[in-house]
């Protein structure tokens, strides 16, 4: 049968026709698995869950529906669809056991879809079992995760964007969710941009928080600056999941914002909604106007800011307010930063700014709340990391001298191998870890675009900055190089180790190389000395043999002499008796061929009798078959006389070949050496 895959781990599954359950031979897992009709469900199979297993849910439901209307009796297609619509995904607990991980939360218990009842309406009391067990830890899973879900406190704006490429790098469109980021939160807007909400999450913890966010969003900013941005696995997840929640709730919109995309790779699903094009002066007061239709005043922690000039106002409508204490409200805003109350922080330096549009403090401050940090070191400490970003270590080899000559040299037995498989054995690497480089580039981008560079809030500070702010400022800035420095000194320090680890493990492979050469060589003079002693022996008897050739002769011509006269003796003495029984051997041979040939004659006319008469004809043929038998019965093999035994020949006495002396690969027992060689270094 096709390679069907593990729907677990994804590896190759070894399965027999009609069996519906197995199990992982790789993660230990008891699955089920369709009952292949034929290879055109195998392939659909096969498809499905690649599909399934990358997380695109979406294609890969679409092959599970032609599967159920094709073979609408196999329960393992319905299960595909239930897989796709939770969107499961499975993987390692900390015991290493196999959990689903569930990307598309929903409030419908999988016990009540129908698809699970045609489950278990099409499979049999074995698969049924760990279909329903399945079940039942999907949906603890869910339920846990709706459970997280409703204690999340609600956004207004839910921005889905591509954070990276195929190639792990930061995308284009990344900086742009960022900025909108930072302006809307700077507004007052509940944002969710899933860097800074999921930030320090592992990803299969992420899908309540997530599925949180979908369902509590007024408004989704659907970011592109290309094909591969909306068609992202996760980003098409985000996006549709959206949209069916929209559909129920006509107080929720998708708005798509996007720049350098062609109509064309724009997802069908788009068509008929109002889109921003990124890119213009115009981009920010746009979205926010598309955000006003939607999201109301009341809804977000701060009055949005109007996007169009605002409408008037009666004059009885305005109140007469006292003059407004700058100094008191940043101190009361710094006070409630102390207190981690980032709301009201928030609130008191808009007021600031209402008043003084270029207030440096008020702005820093506003910084400070955006990434919830009391102090410029806190911000430092936790800002740091961003320049780092995904830094990994790189596979560097260690550079190593050819000894090939050297081994040839000291051991002859190297000799024995063949070229190839000799240069084989100096065919190793011996790599180490390294994230310096990356790590210096890091700091080097950073320096020449520096981490805040981009934050509005940041620069306004930084270009109005008093001397407070400045000292904040370069307190922020110092802290940070300070945090990278010590990166940089952690790695070089961890690359000297790696490299120390490498050096230590070519030490051992060659100490090792060296070793087995030597027991080699060692075996091989051993054998070549032990050989030429087992040859020189031989050949010393074969010459002592040769020696006395001439003596054993003389004495075998004698022995010849005397043995022949005693055979003409025992002739003399019994050739009478001999040439007696011979005859009567000869007689009786010649009676019973006779005998025989005259039966089978007999038997064959018997069996042409035929017409009238035939019976006693038959009869008479068997009367004489019967006589030629008892004729055969009383004949009888003449015994040998009694006669004492014949004296025989002695050989005459010959000198064996002489010894050669073996080929040096015998000699040394190459085989043997070779193998011992080869399991000394295995």
């Amino acid at each position: 049968m096709g390679a069907l895959k593990c729907k677990m781990c994804g590896s190759n599954l070894e399965i027999e026709d009609s069996i519906t359950v197995c199990k992982c031979e790789k993660c230990g897992t008891s699955q089920t698995v369709p009952d292949i009709e034929d290879d055109k469900e195998l392939k659909l199979f096969e498809r499905a869950g690649r599909l399934r297993f990358n997380c695109d849910f979406d294609k890969a439901a679409g092959i599970y529906d032609t599967i159920t209307d094709s073979y609408p009796e196999e329960a393992e297609g319905y299960w595909g669809l239930i897989l796709c619509k939770y969107g499961i995904e499975y993987a390692d607990d900390a015991s290493g056991k196999k959990i689903p991980v569930c990307h598309r939360t929903s409030y419908n218990s999988v016990m009540d879809e129908e698809d699970f009842e045609l489950v278990m309406e099409n499979s049999n009391s074995e698969s049924r079992a760990i279909y329903r067990e399945e079940a039942k830890i999907i949906e603890e899973t869910r339920k846990e995760y709706i459970r997280i879900a409703e204690s999340e406190q609600p956004y207004d704006i839910y921005i889905s964007y591509r954070a990276q490429d195929d190639n792990g790098d930061k995308t284009p469109v990344s900086e742009i969710a960022g900025h909108l980021y930072n302006k809307l939160t700077s507004a007052g807007y509940r944002v969710f941009l899933s860097e800074a909400a999921l930030k320090g999450k592992k990803w299969a913890d992420c899908e309540p928080y997530i599925y949180s966010a979908l369902n509590s969003a007024n408004v989704m900013l659907a970011l592109g600056t290309s094909y591969d941005d909306y068609n992202d696995v996760w980003v098409k997840n985000e996006w549709n999941r959206y949209l069916e929640i929209a559909e129920k709730n006509k107080n929720k919109c998708l708005i798509p914002c996007y720049k350098d995309v062609d109509e064309y790779d724009v997802p069908k699903e788009f068509a008929g909604l109002k889109v921003c094009q990124l890119g213009n002066d115009d981009t920010f007061n746009n979205i926010i106007a598309e955000i006003a239709n939607v999201v109301k005043l009341e809804s977000v922690n701060q009055p949005a800011p109007q996007a169009e000039p605002a409408e008037e106002i009666e004059l009885e409508e305005i109140e007469i307010t006292e003059p407004v204490d700058i100094n008191k409200l940043l101190d009361e805003g710094f006070a409630a930063i102390a207190d981690k109350n980032w709301k009201e922080a928030n609130k008191l330096f808009f007021q600031v700014l209402d008043e003084e549009p270029d207030n440096s403090k008020a702005y820093w401050g506003q910084l400070l709340v955006q990434q919830e940090c009391t102090n410029a070191r806190e911000m430092a400490d936790n800002l740091y990391l961003q320049v780092i970003g995904n830094t990994s270590d790189n596979t560097y080899e260690l550079e190593i001298r050819d000894r090939r000559q050297e081994i040839k040299d000291k051991y002859p037995v190297a000799n024995l191998f063949s070229e190839e498989e000799y240069a084989n054995l100096f065919d190793v690497h011996f790599n180490y870890q390294s994230g310096v480089e990356n790590t210096k580039s890091a700091i080097a981008a950073n320096n020449e675009h520096y981490i805040l560079s981009d934050n509005e809030l940041f620069k306004r500070a930084k270009q109005n900055a008093d001397a407070e702010v400045a000292a904040g400022i370069e307190e922020f800035v110092a802290n940070v190089n300070r945090h990278l420095d010590e990166i940089l000194k952690n790695v070089t320090e961890q690359e000297q180790q790696e490299i120390e680890a490498a050096r230590q493990q070519e030490t051992a492979y060659f100490s090792k190389l060296d070793d087995a050469f030597k027991k080699a060589d060692d075996m091989a003079n051993a054998n070549l000395s032990n050989s030429e002693a087992e040859y020189q022996k031989d050949h010393d008897l074969w010459e002592y043999e040769r020696d006395n050739l001439k003596e054993a002769r003389q004495q075998w011509v004698k022995d010849v002499e005397e043995k022949q006269k005693e055979h003409d003796e025992w002739l003399a003495v019994n050739g009478a008796a001999i040439e007696e029984w011979n005859a009567k051997k000869k007689e009786y041979n010649d009676n019973k061929q006779k005998l025989e040939y005259e039966l089978k004659r007999l038997q064959e006319d018997k069996g042409f009798i035929e017409g009238f008469m035939a019976g006693a004809k038959a009869a008479k043929k068997d009367k004489e078959i019967m006589n030629v038998r008892i004729e055969l019965s009383r004949l009888a093999l003449p015994k040998e006389p009694i006669m004492p035994k014949e004296p025989v020949i002695p050989p005459e006495p010959a000198l064996r070949r002489e010894p050669e002396k073996p080929d040096y690969d015998i000699m040394i027992g190459r085989n043997e050496v070779l193998d011992t060689f080869r399991s000394l270094m295995a």
